[in-house]
């Protein structure tokens, strides 16, 4: 009787706040009073997870960020799709607008020592040499600075220390060609290379070797998009998978298609000239739907409405310019409030209707 009335007081502790009228306000004051150093997703993807706010807004960024796992391929060497969103990250996903991808990664030489990582899971990583004839590339200062962590999933260890993670560059053969390698603190390392006779300026992944020596290789089209993906042990083939596209004017679709004859479905639409991920077919989980603004936002579409089935939802809304901010001000165009998130809705009742879960303010200076 003890253990029911337990259960039944945690139930109403967890629910009640649901049916309130009442919100949460978070006020949140950002570590930086550079915009660049509030801007970007190293904290959002690789910083402390416990700064989430409502399971998706980052306390640190002000940024809508989701997380999403596709696919898991079983076996001594599991292979998982997962899928990265930041409301802030624009054109630098690799799955279309804000969008990533954790095969599409990609290395970006920059300008001096400096080389950048798209690591496909949601964050831009700046390596650089400490000096100019290091062997080693390491995760900038200004990368730790934007909010990486070394307990960004949950736990401090030589796993996820940003000093066990580093890049090493080939010596220049003929040609000017080169290649990279990444490693990490788990045994896992990445082969990087440009295409033959490529202009491209990335450098794609090619292999990916994993600690138990089973290997996962990657073969491109002309387009430089994925085409089918290996993984070998030895010379034996243990499992793969391939990327096919269909490109229309308005709307497009990847697919990955699995060698068990499972599927993966992403389909994009334009909005404003803009590709858009709006829907995500999985063949063991619901399809997930996301909507995006239509209306004034700065340059890209951000996501504002969340769908997991007919009737779970969560809208998002941003600070906009002209909204009303206190003492009869309003939002202008310059303020750093801007574009972050608001607040967020879901529906609650029998009716369905959304009602304010959350909402946001921001002090910057």
């Amino acid at each position: 009787m003890n253990r029911l009335i337990r259960l039944l007081l945690s139930l109403f502790l967890t629910v009640s706040p649901l049916f309130s009228e009442e919100f949460k306000e978070v006020k949140l004051l950002p570590k930086s009073n550079e915009d660049y150093e509030t801007r970007v997703t190293q904290a959002n993807f690789s910083g402390v997870p416990n700064a989430f706010v409502g399971g998706m807004v980052n306390a640190v960024t002000g940024d809508l960020a989701l997380y999403e796992v596709d696919l898991v391929i079983p076996g001594p060497t599991p292979i998982t799709f997962e899928r990265s969103y930041s409301s802030s990250f624009n054109k630098n996903g690799t799955l279309e607008l804000g969008w990533n991808l954790n095969h599409l990664t990609r290395i970006k030489k920059q300008q001096g020592n400096a080389v950048t990582l798209n690591e496909g899971q949601g964050a831009l990583t700046v390596f650089q040499r400490r000096q100019e004839n290091d062997e080693k590339f390491y995760v900038s200062k200004q990368s730790i600075d934007q909010g990486m962590t070394n307990c960004g999933k949950g736990e401090i260890s030589g796993r996820t220390n940003t000093k066990n993670t580093y890049l090493t560059r080939s010596k220049l053969k003929e040609g000017g060609i080169r290649h990279y390698r990444l490693y990490d603190g788990s045994g896992l390392h990445h082969l990087y290379k440009k295409l033959d006779h490529s202009h491209n300026i990335n450098y794609l992944l090619k292999r990916t070797t994993f600690p138990n020596g089973n290997l996962l290789y990657y073969d491109y089209n002309k387009d430089h998009e994925i085409a089918y993906c290996s993984l070998k042990s030895g010379t034996q083939h243990l499992t793969g998978f391939g990327f096919t596209y269909e490109k229309y004017d308005i709307h497009c679709r990847t697919n990955v298609n699995l060698d068990d004859g499972r599927h993966i479905h992403y389909l994009f639409y334009k909005i404003n000239g803009e590709w858009c991920l709006k829907k995500v077919d999985r063949p063991d989980g619901l399809s997930l739907h996301y909507e995006y603004q239509n209306g004034k936002y700065d340059r890209f579409p951000r996501i504002s409405r969340r769908w997991l089935s007919f009737t779970r939802y969560t809208d998002i809304h941003y600070w906009m310019k002209n909204d009303p901010v206190s003492d009869g001000k309003v939002l202008k165009s310059h303020d750093r409030q801007r574009f972050r998130v608001k607040s967020l809705a879901e529906p609650v009742g029998a009716d369905d209707q959304p009602i304010q879960t959350y909402r946001f303010q921001y002090y910057l200076n």
